[in-house]
């Protein structure tokens, strides 16, 4: 559910360029303050937070964040919001990556890891090509080129992935190993 919800990467862009009226260099500018964030957010999470708190506690948090700042979009208005909704949705997103492969790095046999780490990859990004497709149809089709029902699907299904929580072992398997990260888990 996390990688695959309906996307709305393209939706947005086209909500920017008609309802926002940004033009494309902004939206590029948008992009660079995404990575920014993302780059700090890598940072924050291997720094301060992974030593801090467990790979569960923080797979919540982010699950928590990360819909949040999904359903905060439909407040873009104008520039200014759009710089501070890039900056927050990377960084917060880069920390759940992360945590996504320390999770998946914990779980995977012993001399595995370059295998599973594949694996792990090619899911993803055929989830979320799946997910874009699925979001822009339901834009187009079903809520009429409206954007803030779509963040808000968008948003409940990543909140749903709390739901799972409870289902998963995050720590590292018995295979002898230590955990990769973060320390605070154990």
């Amino acid at each position: 559910l996390w990688a695959f919800n309906p996307g709305f990467g393209a939706p947005l862009y086209a909500h920017m360029k008609s309802a926002l009226t940004f033009d494309q260099g902004f939206i590029g500018k948008l992009a660079m303050i995404y990575a920014v964030g993302a780059a700090i957010g890598g940072v924050v999470y291997m720094k301060i937070l992974s030593p801090r708190y467990s790979v569960r506690t923080l797979a919540a948090a982010l699950i928590l964040s990360g819909a949040t700042i999904q359903a905060l979009f439909v407040f873009m208005v104008g520039a200014y919001s759009a710089y501070a909704l890039n900056l927050v949705c990377g960084f917060a997103t880069s920390m759940a990556l992360l945590n996504a492969h320390v999770i998946a790095a914990n779980r995977c046999p012993a001399h595995a890891e370059g295998f599973m780490y594949g694996i792990l990859l090619s899911t993803a990004n055929l989830s979320f090509n799946i997910s874009q497709t699925l979001g822009g149809y339901l834009y187009v089709h079903v809520f009429a080129s409206n954007i803030v029902p779509l963040l808000l699907l968008s948003a409940g299904l990543t909140f749903a992935c709390i739901f799972l929580l409870p289902f998963f072992d995050f720590e590292r398997g018995k295979q002898g190993s230590e955990a990769v990260l973060p320390a605070g888990g154990h």
